[in-house]
């Protein structure tokens, strides 16, 4: 197991300030310094903080680890950056100002690597306007509301409302070309949602928000769809995972051509996939080498091929890569640095399974 956790970006855009939710960028510098100096101990952008309960004691960026003291200050500095009203020595002299301390040596290389990596750019408010259909807001909204929605028969909800039936049949039936065809961008969106919606609710106290609160961020964040695909694929596979006792061997083989994916969408389909089915092989192959081997080999007959191949087999196409954000505590991370090693370690680990039959 890993003893360090690997996060690279940090996006802000969710940051807000004053009770009515504003967006910390595009304000005036006074005000931006206001909000860092407010927000940095026991606050918003009191990262350290934020990490207490992880259990990873290292954070790897590149090739360097850093301590969650030295991350968190390097993840300040991104934050700063991102606002675009201060230089690098200002930063550091309003973080000195705020700590009431110097940066250590090892400090300043953090902030200093923090405040130069590339971020993804904040998104204005012309850009954020919603291109989603709000009925399908309104469907999500009502479900969380506990409420009925007149609208949920008409025949543009059937693809939500069968992939949600199929969901709740725990069976892989959910591994049908139907559902992992690419779906609507508004039924990837409303899944997105719903997910949004069931990370707040295991928020305590201030930290909590309303399910219009959380609407209204989400639709503030408009989310890309490499990142609303992968969730809705991660959906998939954990349906399958989790109910793996209610599935038999059975032959599958995952089709990209026959289901008109690109390498993009291929590439997300299959390290989701890995995400999931891919690590439960890894912890059958590698705990109690070899004794629990046999395990691998029955779930392997349970899982897909893909384009005819056995997951440790097959290609990984080349593919763009893009954030996704996979804890709530944290920022939104590199797609490829987060998924593809786990792919890698599945495929090793069951090697060793096989070649320790020959």
């Amino acid at each position: 197991m890993n003893k360090f956790l690997t996060i690279f970006f940090l996006t802000i855009s969710c940051l807000t300030f004053g009770q009515a939710e504003q967006s910390i960028y595009n304000q005036d510098k006074e005000t931006v310094l206001q909000y860092f100096r407010s927000e940095t101990i026991d606050g918003k952008l009191d990262f350290e903080l934020k990490m207490k309960d992880d259990e990873a004691p290292f954070y790897r960026v590149g090739n360097i680890l850093y301590n969650r003291k030295d991350f968190g200050i390097l993840l300040w500095a991104q934050a700063i950056k991102q606002t675009e009203k201060l230089s690098m020595k200002e930063s550091v002299k309003l973080w000195e100002e705020i700590k009431q301390r110097k940066l250590t040596k090892p400090e300043k290389r953090a902030f200093k690597k923090g405040f130069s990596m590339e971020l993804e750019k904040p998104k204005t408010p012309k850009q954020s306007e919603s291109k989603f259909d709000s009925d399908f807001i309104d469907y999500v909204k009502a479900k969380w509301n506990g409420q009925k929605f007149e609208k949920a028969e008409l025949p543009k909800f059937n693809e939500i409302n069968e992939f949600y039936t199929q969901l709740a049949k725990r069976n892989e039936e959910i591994l049908s070309d139907k559902f992992l065809k690419v779906p609507s961008l508004d039924l990837l969106f409303a899944h997105y949602l719903d997910l949004k919606l069931k990370w707040n609710s295991f928020n305590r106290g201030t930290d909590k928000l309303s399910v219009e609160q959380v609407i209204s961020k989400t639709l503030e964040e408009n989310p890309e769809k490499n990142e609303m695909l992968a969730f809705y694929y991660k959906t998939i596979f954990a349906s399958v995972l989790n109910n793996q006792r209610n599935i038999e061997p059975y032959d599958k083989n995952i089709d990209f051509d026959n289901l008109k994916l690109d390498n993009q969408e291929s590439a997300i389909l299959f390290l989701c996939a890995m995400r999931h089915l891919g690590n439960q092989m890894s912890g059958y192959s590698s705990t109690n080498f070899p004794d629990n081997c046999f395990r691998a080999d029955l779930f392997l007959a349970k899982m897909p091929k893909f384009n005819g191949k056995l997951y440790y087999e097959f290609d990984l196409p080349e593919f763009i890569d893009f954030l996704i954000k996979i804890d709530k505590r944290y920022p939104k991370v590199s797609f490829k640095q987060r998924f593809i090693p786990e792919f890698e370690k599945a495929k090793a680990d069951y090697m060793k399974c096989v070649n320790n039959k020959n």
